[in-house]
């Protein structure tokens, strides 16, 4: 995840569904946000901006489009929307203002709170999805691997779900 790419059409399904399953599923307390930050580029990557409600959340699609509109790309712009909306769960965003790196990803997701994976719907957001066969040094701050989804799960109570970014 990068700070170019919140807001962009794809944020917007996600955030959407994990708000509608956060709210339909019984037992759940809250939303656990792992957005596996990594530092913005020049790749153009994030300019899907103008997309049409399609239905879904009406007041996250208008805080997306205010924050997009405002220059306020950041996930950490999150802890407002969910600070200000009363949708039934707890929002927990763990490292939205720290980048994720490769070399340390042992005790970043060693970090993530107990408390955090209760009773919890779980997004983990890194910039390209699931570890490939070419994952390297250089490129494994773009991915999350099976080792690190198998321990999350693990340590998550009552509901059991990941989801993984679409790709593009």
């Amino acid at each position: 995840m990068k700070h170019q790419y919140f807001g962009d059409r794809r944020d917007y399904f996600k955030y959407d569904l994990v708000i509608f399953l956060a709210q339909l599923l019984p037992g759940i307390q809250r939303f656990t946000f792992i957005p596996m930050l990594t530092p913005s580029d020049s790749s153009g990557h994030g300019g899907k901006t103008n997309y049409a409600q399609a239905g879904g959340n009406h007041m996250l699609y208008m805080f997306l489009q205010e924050c997009i509109n405002e220059q306020r790309r950041s996930v950490a712009q999150l802890r407002s929307f969910f600070g200000q909306c009363n949708l039934g769960f707890e929002y927990c965003p763990y490292s939205d203002e720290l980048c994720f790196e490769h070399d340390r990803r042992g005790s970043y997701f060693a970090g993530i709170p107990n408390g955090y994976l209760d009773h919890a719907v779980v997004l983990a957001d890194p910039d390209n999805g699931l570890e490939i066969k070419t994952m390297r040094p250089s490129t494994g701050h773009k991915y999350i691997t099976y080792n690190e989804v198998k321990d999350v799960y693990l340590r998550m109570s009552f509901l059991r779900l990941i989801y993984h970014p679409l790709s593009s």
